[in-house]
């Protein structure tokens, strides 16, 4: 299977761009430059006789959004990213897959990944832990009324709900997030290991120290998967009961549910203390502020936050879902659907499947939300 590369020809240099047309034209692959494949929609356009699919068409730029793939069957789908970039993800890069320091990286197959992404793949720790990076974002809470402080949340990796194109693509979205919760020993105990790992790979990178690591308590009757890590100072109170929490979609709702849910352990310690919270997936970032809150209410000096997945529930490059189908004579809007098993995508009528005509009025709607090409 051949490979394909479309190279975003305005962020990289000119001798980067000579370069990698050398060796793909050496190796009898296809290189392709983005604007000369981009149609008036910003979607890339490939020629029909060329194989497409995620795994074998890269993208590789400094810069530059996420771009659809159109296929001539009228799908959508996303090419395997690449970033030329030295730093850790950011939540708004959950599209790229992998990053390099430099084209010189590409060539010698220096990428850089996910840990948690490329644990879950290879499932040891030494075949994992090179050319790995994690997460970053930070979220500013205020702590009962108090001064309003900033909390720093670090993921090893992207956790893509049912609803994500991603979701059955994704190795730790399927190998371990998921598949733990069943509480079957085996899985049990390989999601232990990776907990275990996972925590150790990350107190080696990211190069801070702190007096307490504790972790978000489980429910009753779930196993306790943190508990070899950290200690606990967070409980839930005894009289303390929400239902289908996960199944709350915004930041306020699940804020509302955890009011007076956690408290402090009446032994703990945490004044002027530097701390570590740990769970393993965090959505709207919720669980992690609700904890961090009673933690500054209690004098802690600082808060970090550690989860094995970020998730990433819905497709965040669907922007403008409910715009007005383009059809002659429908009152129908426009609807995101994908493949599963393939993660090829596409844009209906909501009371036609057959109108088609709206895609090309969905993606004039993208390119303006979410492009500034030139």
């Amino acid at each position: 299977m051949r490979i394909n590369l479309i190279v975003d020809n305005v962020s990289l240099y000119e001798e980067e761009i000579s370069s990698l047309k050398k060796y793909f034209e050496s190796i009898k692959s296809n290189i392709f430059m983005l604007t000369e494949v981009l149609d008036s929609n910003f979607c890339i356009n490939i020629k029909s006789d060329i194989d497409v699919k995620r795994f074998n068409t890269f993208l590789i730029s400094r810069n530059c959004n996420m771009f659809f793939i159109k296929l001539n069957d009228g799908t959508i789908t996303l090419p395997t990213f690449i970033r030329i970039d030295d730093s850790n993800w950011s939540k708004n890069e959950w599209f790229i897959d992998a990053k390099v320091n430099s084209i010189d990286d590409f060539f010698n197959g220096n990428f850089y990944t996910l840990f948690g992404e490329k644990f879950a793949y290879y499932g040891n720790y030494n075949k994992a832990e090179p050319l790995t990076r994690y997460m970053v974002s930070n979220l500013t809470i205020e702590p009962f009324n108090s001064l309003k402080k900033t909390i720093t949340i670090y993921s090893l990796g992207r956790y893509f709900g049912r609803k994500h194109r991603l979701d059955s693509l994704n190795v730790l979205s399927t190998k371990l997030l998921t598949k733990f919760k069943d509480n079957k020993p085996k899985k049990i105990g390989a999601f232990k290991l990776f907990i275990e790992q996972s925590f150790n790979y990350f107190l080696t990178h990211v190069g801070k120290e702190y007096d307490i690591v504790c972790y978000i308590p489980t429910k009753k009757g779930q196993f306790n998967r943190f508990e070899p890590l950290g200690e606990t100072i967070i409980r839930i109170k005894d009289n303390a009961s929400f239902q289908n929490y996960h199944s709350l979609e915004t930041k306020l709702e699940r804020k509302k549910a955890l009011a007076n849910y956690y408290c402090l352990d009446e032994n703990a310690n945490v004044k002027d203390k530097t701390i570590l919270v740990i769970d393993d997936i965090s959505t709207t970032g919720a669980t992690f502020e609700s904890a961090a809150n009673l933690l500054f209410v209690g004098g802690a000096k600082s808060v970090d936050c550690l989860c094995i997945g970020h998730t990433f529930r819905y497709d965040d490059s669907v922007v403008g879902e409910g715009i007005k189908c383009a059809f002659a004579g429908c009152d129908g809007t426009l609807k995101f659907e994908f493949k599963n098993n393939t993660s090829e995508s596409f844009i209906v009528c909501n009371k036609n499947g057959k109108h088609l005509d709206g895609v090309d009025e969905y993606l004039k709607y993208f390119k303006l939300l979410y492009h500034n090409f030139s």
